[in-house]
């Protein structure tokens, strides 16, 4: 909400509370008598501000709905991403372990004198024996 958003809202707030306390202060009066163009004026300023604290929690609630669905994706395509990144790190590892057995095997078939035909792994089908 804007600066100007928040003065309304504190406009209709003390408006409200202004008119709640005339209401307050002179209900006898109000009740009895001639005094029914008041108690018009008063049930009109106490509409006028239900109507604007009304229309205040139906833009808070609007705004709540327009911006959480975003909120929302925002999260989830943080969570993809987190996911994405965790998958080509195990996939590196997994790569790195496959490469490090190969050549543990050469070097051990090269010290023993034997010889070593396994292609590597960037040369399988599948990565995988």
């Amino acid at each position: 909400m804007n600066a100007l958003g928040k003065y309304w809202v504190i406009y209709y707030l003390v408006y409200l509370l202004c008119v709640a306390l005339f209401v307050w202060q002179h209900w006898q009066d109000l009740l009895h008598g001639d005094n029914r163009i008041h108690l018009m004026a008063a049930g009109f300023g106490v509409s006028a501000g239900v109507a604007s604290i009304l229309a205040i929690v139906v833009e808070v609630v609007g705004r709540m709905v327009l911006l959480i669905p975003a909120a929302v994706k925002k999260l989830k395509e943080e969570g993809r991403q987190e996911g994405r990144q965790e998958g080509r790190r195990e996939a590196r590892q997994e790569l790195n372990a496959e490469w490090e057995a190969w050549l543990r095997r050469r070097d051990e078939s090269q010290a023993n004198g034997q010889s070593f035909d396994e292609p590597p792994p960037s040369q399988r089908r599948d990565g995988r024996d």
